[in-house]
């Protein structure tokens, strides 16, 4: 995962979180790759910050992005071991990630920043689940 921030010429910053599943810590150039071209996330990483350490709160999908959302424990926002024995929630699964749960989407929201999800949600797709209920942006 590579974190950046970049200052834009407002008192708002731009920030772009990038979260890939299953990606080494050298697979990327700005992380030290010499085998895969990653030009663009050099230049974000170059020109913004870049974060070395990074724990997450579970090693799979659904725990470790509501987790990553909310600050908050999986098993805290009912993303922990589901019924299906799985932490991971597929489609039709009928729990997600609460949207009453504050997360950084609706924080960011509220100050009139813009949000996106671009990529898999994996924490729910009922409707009332739906990243557009989470803050992030139609």
């Amino acid at each position: 995962m590579c974190l950046m921030l970049m200052r834009a010429q407002t008192d708002r910053p731009n920030i772009i979180l990038i979260n890939c599943d299953d990606l080494g810590y050298g697979d990327v150039g700005c992380y030290g790759s010499t085998v895969h071209s990653t030009p663009h996330l050099d230049r974000l990483a170059a020109e913004g910050i870049r974060f070395a350490d990074v724990d997450r709160a579970s090693p799979v999908w659904s725990p470790s992005r509501g987790a990553m959302m909310t600050g908050c424990y999986p098993q805290r926002i009912g993303l922990g071991t589901g019924d299906n024995g799985s932490a991971v929630r597929f489609p039709g699964d009928p729990v997600g990630l609460n949207p009453d749960e504050i997360n950084i989407a609706t924080l960011h929201k509220e100050q009139r920043h813009a949000t996106q999800l671009v990529g898999t949600w994996h924490l729910g797709d009922e409707p009332d689940l739906m990243p557009t209920r989470n803050g992030v942006a139609q």
